[in-house]
């Protein structure tokens, strides 16, 4: 019984929803005599919370209870939301497993028993626990399936955003209390009555200003002149101003104006009863109408009658208002005036009728009397411009329960009755047109154009547009469609339809599809939506009529199969083919069957003459999934360029045959000029980059994975600070170095040894740059710069002309980027091979580089290959400052 009391008290910590209703009386009465602190405390101590909530003393939640009522409002009230949001479905799939575990304990507790002797107490308080539960368990199941059940509905009704409202009802959206307005406007023939104000200003030979109580026995007390009794010549508003500018002027003189207006008006009791949101009394403004009340009482509600709303007055029907008539007819007529005592009633909705479709208004519609079909689409204003009058579905309830649809056309089925219950339905028309064709790509007028038996292509060609510039004069298609919806492709030569050398008669529904020469997307777009059509409505068993062309044809791909299409159609469909074509050969692969109907592979050399000329390609007829490849020239090479820059004497960019060397190239070039430093030549190659962007990229992605290791393992925090400082330094400098792709190369050598020039490539640059006449310093010195070069200097007398080293300095590691992008170092068994010069000498355009000292750091120390970042970094610094 413990273990049950302690399942109920975790149910009731969940919220406020209740999960099981009346589990066991006895222990519903024990929990309700329990604080929330003692519930808390033992739940804690079953071990029945989650992580989520975690146990606390009565101290302790009294402490957070301080420190919420302290937080911000709008804190509070997040959180407040939050735990209101119980998942019910969660909290009960975590009590089914708790129940689980404890049945499992229990199954295992019994077994453990049958071994022992047992009192036959024992026997059945074990029985007992697992029955209850049992109990628990398959109540926790059901509360489970009656929460999906729950939510489905939910995310039914929130799907069904186009369900159908009652017709009228956002009339009483807007509840504003403007009828109440002291400002507004009161008709000529209102009844003044007790409890109006009259607002009178008196001007002329008299300046006075009075605001006069109508009291209840209806006399208006005006002084200096006397009571006034306002029903004197009648209850009109305007009676009543005429009998006071009587009086004035028999008591004041003919010398005193006056202006009479109403001031605050008096309020009148009405009952608005029935089906409204807010039944009961209302104080109303005395000119009132029947819609006045209907907005104060809140509206109709879906169950309330819009089409009979009666007035009553001392208990008799005074009128009956239809709102469809102010809605729909803006006739306010019926809506009459109120007085006090006047009731409202809205009785409950009489017939229904849901009207869906083309219609101007869906919604449900409520039926008075013998209502047609006719009527009813007119009720929701008629049907719309793409509604089909030929289509209307009616859904009708039968005896059985069931629906019965019937369909009628509106033109001849206008007058059949419509019942409460029923579900009105418009079709809409179709957009597909009839006795048309149409055309596609670039023409003047492209679109749908009426058929006319006889019309041919020149004659639609010929009255609606030509063709424009970017359009392929040499094939089209015209695709066609029986009446089972099979297609059947047509080509045609645009050029020949203009010489009148061909013509094709046009049938109903053909589709006309002229291609771009200029556009890959627009023609290959069409393309594939004819190809996508044919596979579409392919019968079974039929092959699919498509074929495909690729290699050096302008636009490779698939292509429509059209009827007595030749190998020579197909590279014009594609858009011929490119001056790299063989002309002496091209391949064509045939799929078959054998006797045995085994797939077969055929390969057809085709001369690729026969492509130019019209005679040749007629015994290639291309048969379904045919595949024409064509051979490119041997060793083609089209528009491979390099670029000549710098001290030559006619720079530029220069065409380019296979196997051309670098020195003929500059030959072309008319040579160097007497200004030229061939010793810092920039010669950059497109490949070489992409390896070097490959390479920095893994340096920079290895570098980041180091450092954050390394990190981890410094000995202090100090330490790497300052570590990570230069090493985030080094990082930043990488990621923003662009690669140049340089190629080390000796140009003097090149032009006097012809023997060692080498081959050039397409893309391939080489600037020559003028005599310099500085040497640069980078790194770790005090003021990284350039100098005006001397050459009595060496590389120390560079170094203290920079300021010399800094505290990060690695001074046995200084290394020279020479100007043609060698590097030299103090040895050759350290860091980099030495170029056979000395290693002190300087010349024009080098740059002097002092790495960072990595020793002096536990991480960078870690970095083995240090060097390769700071080479990189250098020899691209190095090829920048060449330029």
């Amino acid at each position: 019984m413990n273990r049950i009391i302690l399942y109920t008290l975790f149910v009731s910590l969940l919220g406020s929803i209740p999960l099981f209703g009346q589990i066991d009386p006895r222990i519903t009465s024990v929990l309700s005599r329990l604080t929330p602190e003692q519930k808390q405390m033992l739940a804690s101590s079953a071990g029945m919370l989650g992580k989520s909530s975690q146990p606390r003393t009565i101290a302790e939640t009294k402490e957070q209870q301080e420190v919420d009522s302290q937080s911000d409002s709008s804190n509070a009230d997040e959180i407040k939301e939050e735990k209101e949001e119980v998942n019910i479905l969660e909290e009960l799939l975590f009590l089914e497993q708790l129940l689980l575990n404890d049945l499992v304990a229990l199954k295992a507790r019994e077994l453990d028993q049958s071994n022992e002797v047992n009192s036959a107490n024992d026997e059945l308080r074990m029985i007992e626990s697992i029955e209850q539960t049992k109990r628990l368990l398959f109540e926790i199941k059901q509360k489970q399936r009656d929460e999906i059940e729950r939510r489905s509905q939910g995310l039914l009704v929130e799907y069904d955003e186009d369900e159908l409202k009652p017709f009228g009802l956002e009339f009483f959206t807007d509840l504003s209390e403007h009828e109440m307005d002291d400002m507004s406007l009161v008709p000529t023939d209102y009844l003044v009555g007790p409890g109006d104000v009259l607002e009178i200003l008196l001007f002329g030979q008299k300046n006075e200003a009075f605001n006069l109580l109508v009291n209840r026995d209806g006399i208006l007390h005006f002084p200096n002149i006397g009571p006034i009794n306002v029903f004197e010549q009648g209850r009109d508003f305007i009676d009543l101003k005429n009998t006071i500018n009587q009086k004035i002027k028999e008591h004041l003189g003919k010398g005193v104006q006056s202006s009479i207006t109403l001031g605050a008006l008096r309020s009148i009791q009405v009952f608005v009863l029935g089906q409204v949101k807010s039944p009961g009394s209302h104080l109303l403004a005395p000119h009132s109408c029947i819609t006045t009340a209907l907005r104060a009482a809140g509206g109709i509600t879906e169950k309330g009658s819009m089409r009979q709303i009666y007035l009553k007055r001392k208990g008799k029907a005074q009128s009956e208002l239809d709102l469809y008539n102010l809605l729909l007819n803006g006739d306010s007529s019926n809506d009459k005036g109120l007085k006090a005592g006047d009731v409202v009633f809205v009785p409950a909705v009489g017939p229904q009728v849901s009207i869906s479709g083309e219609v101007q208004v869906p919604a449900i519609y409520e039926l008075t009397g013998n209502t047609s079909l006719d009527a009813a689409i007119n009720l929701a204003g008629g049907i719309t411009q793409d509604g089909f009058s030929k289509l209307v579905t009616l859904k009708r309830r039968n005896d059985y329960g069931r629906y019965d649809l019937l369909t009628f056309n509106l033109a001849t089925d206008k007058d059949v009755g419509i019942k409460g219950g029923d579900f009105i339905e418009v079709a809409k028309a179709e957009n597909r047109f009839v006795q048309a064709v149409e055309i596609f790509g670039p023409v003047e007028r492209p679109g749908a154009y009426q058929w006319k038996k006889g019309m041919s292509l020149k004659n639609l060609f010929a009255e609606f547009g030509s063709f424009l510039d970017v359009a392929d004069l040499r094939f089209g298609y015209i695709i066609r469609q029986n009446e089972f919806r099979e297609i059947s492709v047509i080509h045609f030569y645009p050029r020949s339809i203009i010489k009148g050398e061909q013509n094709i008669e046009l049938f109903q529904d053909d589709r006309i599809f002229v291609l771009s020469s200029e556009s890959m997307s627009d023609r290959m777009k069409d393309i594939r939506r004819i190809v996508l059509d044919l596979k579409k409505h392919t019968p079974n068993g039929v092959q699919a009529k498509f074929v495909a062309v690729a290699g050096e044809v302008h636009f490779p791909g698939e292509y429509p199969l059209s009827e007595g299409m030749t190998a020579r159609d197909l590279v014009l469909a594609s858009g011929g083919l490119t001056d790299a074509a063989y002309s002496l050969g091209a391949e064509l692969t045939r799929l078959g069957l054998d006797n045995q109907k085994f797939a077969t592979v055929e390969h057809i050399r085709v001369d690729t003459n026969f492509f130019r000329d019209s005679n040749s390609s007629a015994t290639f007829k291309l048969l379904p999934y045919d595949s024409l490849a064509i051979k490119p020239i041997p060793s083609w090479r089209a528009g491979e360029m390099i670029e000549i820059s710098g001290e030559v004497n006619f720079p530029g960019n220069y065409a380019i045959r296979p196997g051309e060397k670098l020195a003929d190239i500059i030959a072309r070039a008319g040579g160097l000029t007497d200004r030229a430093f061939p010793e810092g030549a920039v010669f950059t190659r497109k490949s070489l980059a992409e390896k070097e962007t490959e390479q920095r990229e893994r340096l920079i992605s290895r570098l980041e994975a180091d450092l954050a290791e390394a990190s981890l393992q410094a000995l202090n925090s100090q330490e790497a600070s300052r570590s990570e400082t230069a090493a985030d330094s080094m990082l930043k400098r990488l990621q923003n170095t662009e690669s140049v792709g340089r190629l080390v190369i000796d140009l003097s050598d090149i032009l006097s040894n012809k023997k060692t020039s080498f081959t050039v490539k397409d893309g391939d640059k080489l600037h020559v740059p003028d005599l310099p006449s500085s040497v640069s310093v980078a790194g770790e010195v005090q003021f990284p710069t350039a100098h005006l070069y001397d050459s009595k200097l060496d590389m120390e007398d560079y170094l203290n002309r920079s300021g010399g080293f800094t505290q990060n300095a690695d001074k046995e590691r200084v290394f020279v980027v020479k100007a043609n992008g060698g590097v030299q170092a103090k040895s050759a068994n350290k860091w980099f091979g030495n170029s056979g010069n000395s290693f002190s000498e300087i010349n024009p355009g080098d740059v002097i580089v002092v790495p960072i000292d990595v020793k002096q750091s536990r991480i960078l120390e870690q970095l083995s290959y240090t060097s390769q970042i700071i080479y990189q970094m250098a020899v691209t610094a190095a090829a920048v400052n060449s330029f």
